[in-house]
């Protein structure tokens, strides 16, 4: 399986290839971001992923790293045909027509002119004929943000949109790529939790790290004055090892994500689940298979080595 810093680097490198291939029509949304992976064989970058690489990352914020327009959600397919449509019939208008004296909108019947107030506001549809906009060159973006960027062409001194196009698309900067960060050393923890499971028989219990000093802490006294099952487990590399034992986890058909009322999904509490009581053992095997597997050897002899020199 793959590290937290290897699965960072895919994602970073994959959002880089996406913001530079030669279909990304200058607007980022998840849906798209998402499509693309899948398209060029990286189909296990999701929200998901993202999320437990950093609780932090996400598309939106890749983009606004990069300098470079963002939509939470992607347009259907009908937007962009239904946009290139109406723009044609009020190109067609204002050729036809004089507009000087009359409102553009007075020309179209009431049904198309409120879908195209919808795609472009009516004032700047001389502004975009006159510049010699092409309807069929308007990429599929969102309607919203389309709209937005239809109006920006029409307010800026660019006269040809596929100069517009190749500005908007161009990013401030690629994500950079950082090297691995130095592991650092703490322990895992499992253990029984007070929130209460709906199911009977079922506990609710937690998997962490600690990289603080004093280790006790990831076991509190209100755990033990509780009677709560607890396990704590060292090791050289708490963020990887952390990584490794939720995907050990969320592999076992009987260890369920248990999300707290009122929380997003994409909140800490996927550090969560519900299990039956008779399980623990095997889930905090989970923890302690994923805490051994990032013990380095040599710092284990290291530190036994300093330990016979002091005594």
């Amino acid at each position: 399986m793959r590290s937290r810093q290897q699965n960072r680097s895919l994602i970073l490198n994959a959002f880089n290839d996406y913001i530079n291939y030669d279909g990304f029509n200058g607007v980022i949304t998840p849906g798209d971001f998402y499509s693309y992976c899948k398209d060029m064989g990286r189909s296990s970058i999701d929200q998901s992923l993202i999320h437990r690489v950093d609780a932090e990352l996400g598309v939106e914020e890749m983009a606004k790293k990069v300098g470079l327009f963002f939509s939470e959600t992607k347009a259907q397919k009908q937007v962009g045909p239904e946009r290139q449509r109406l723009l044609t019939n009020a190109f067609t208008i204002i050729e036809k027509y004089d507009v000087s004296r009359k409102s553009i909108a007075s020309f179209i019947d009431d049904e198309d002119k409120g879908k195209l107030q919808k795609y472009v506001k009516i004032g700047n549809l001389k502004v975009l004929f006159n510049k010699g906009l092409d309807p069929t060159m308007v990429p599929n973006w969102p309607r919203n943000i389309g709209k937005d960027l239809l109006e920006k062409y029409a307010n800026s001194d660019i006269q040809n949109f596929d100069e517009f196009l190749s500005k908007i698309k161009k990013p401030e900067r690629l994500l950079e790529i950082k090297s691995s960060p130095k592991p650092e050393f703490g322990v895992l923890y499992a253990k029984e939790t007070n929130f209460k499971s709906k199911k009977q028989g079922y506990i609710v219990v937690k998997v962490g790290k600690s990289n603080k000093s004093d280790q006790t802490r990831s076991v509190s006294s209100q755990d033990i004055m509780s009677g709560f099952e607890s396990r704590i487990y060292g090791t050289h590399d708490t963020a990887n090892a952390e990584d490794e034992a939720l995907r050990n986890i969320q592999s076992d058909h009987l260890c369920r994500a248990y999300i707290i009322d009122g929380k997003s999904p994409r909140s800490r509490s996927q550090e969560l689940f519900e299990l039956p009581s008779t399980h623990f053992d095997t889930f905090a095997q989970h923890v302690k298979n994923a805490a051994r597997n990032y013990i380095s050897t040599n710092e284990v002899a290291h530190t036994l080595n300093r330990y016979l020199l002091r005594s």
